[in-house]
């Protein structure tokens, strides 16, 4: 049987080993399809590349706008996999103390397994935005350890219904 691109239909898919995973992708639109895991976690990769940050900060990325009340600003959010500490700039859609205080507690949390206190910082920058970054400098790899674990929190945290951010009741 030839497998077909969900996404346009194609057969001229290949099936390859991308970063030691084994996925499809298309020759005509360049989709990837496979194991949902596989999946993102090559598209982690490449995206990684193409801003030059490792894949552990483009899965915090992603988690931290999967909340919905979050939005990382990828061209300032810098390092990980450098010298330098990771910082992730990020603004808040709307109801900002909420969604701050939900970060917060999620970062309180994970706090006892992270090798560094991880902090937010509010910064103008033509705008305000908010920085989450290790407060004590650590290593590459306790860095890219502690974003894996700041997401995977996120990730479980988010789910919960003390993380949800609930529309505001106005008064007349």
């Amino acid at each position: 049987m030839v497998s077909t691109c969900d996404e346009c239909g194609s057969h001229d898919l290949r099936r390859q080993h991308l970063y030691g995973l084994l996925v499809e992708e298309c020759g005509l639109c360049g989709e990837l399809q496979g194991d949902p895991a596989a999946v993102e976690r090559v598209r982690e990769i490449r995206e990684a590349e193409s801003l030059s940050v490792s894949p552990e900060l483009v899965g915090l990325f992603t988690a931290l706008e999967a909340t919905g009340g979050i939005v990382v600003e990828r061209s300032l959010s810098t390092a990980a996999g450098h010298s330098a500490p990771p910082a992730i700039y990020f603004a808040l859609s709307r109801q900002p103390l909420e969604w701050l205080d939900r970060l917060a507690r999620t970062l309180l949390i994970a706090g006892r397994r992270t090798s560094s206190l991880w902090i937010i910082e509010a910064v103008h920058q033509g705008r305000l935005w908010f920085v989450l970054r290790p407060r004590i400098a650590g290593t590459v790899i306790t860095w890219a350890a502690d974003l894996k674990l700041l997401r995977d929190a996120l990730c479980r945290d988010s789910r919960l219904d003390w993380w949800q951010v609930g529309e505001r009741n106005h008064l007349p």
